[in-house]
C-alpha cells in the first residue's frame, strides 16, 4: 500500500520531520506505514489519526463480526492538548501506534480532539 502527503507540516504529514520545504508541496511516501493495511483515516486540524486493517464479514442473519489485522490505531502530528492519545503534549512526526487501546472500528478527528469507537455499533 502506498500512502501519500503533501502541503503544511506540524509533523501531520508523517514523513519524520517538520520541515516546511519545497520537498512538502509535492506528494511524499509515508514510509512507515508502507508495510500496513490501512482501512480509515481522520483528519483533524493539525493531526492525523489511521485505523490499522480489519476485515470485515456479514453473516447470514446480519451480525456484524471483525478481526483485527493490524490492531493498531496510529496518531501523528500536533499534540498539544494530548489529542493524539500517547499520554503526553509532545508533537510528533511519524505515525505511531497509540498503547493500550484494541478492537477499534473507527476513529474520528475534530480541530483539537480525537474518538475512536470500539465495536461496530453506536
Amino acid at each position: 500500500m502506498s500512502i501519500m502527503t503533501c502541503f503544511l507540516d506540524r509533523g501531520q504529514l508523517g514523513l519524520g520531520h517538520r520541515r516546511d520545504s519545497g520537498s512538502n508541496w509535492i506528494p511524499n511516501h509515508i514510509v512507515s506505514l508502507s508495510d500496513k493495511q490501512i482501512v480509515q483515516f481522520a483528519c483533524g486540524a493539525q493531526h492525523v489519526l489511521a485505523v490499522g486493517g480489519m476485515e470485515l464479514t456479514v453473516n447470514a442473519i446480519q451480525t456484524y463480526r471483525h478481526t483485527i489485522v493490524d490492531g493498531c490505531v496510529y496518531s501523528w502530528g500536533n499534540n498539544e492538548f494530548g489529542q493524539l492519545g500517547l499520554g503526553h503534549t509532545d508533537d510528533v512526526c511519524t505515525p505511531t501506534c497509540i498503547p493500550g487501546i484494541a478492537g477499534i472500528s473507527f476513529v474520528a478527528c475534530g480541530a483539537e480532539h480525537s474518538l475512536a469507537m470500539r465495536g461496530l455499533r453506536v
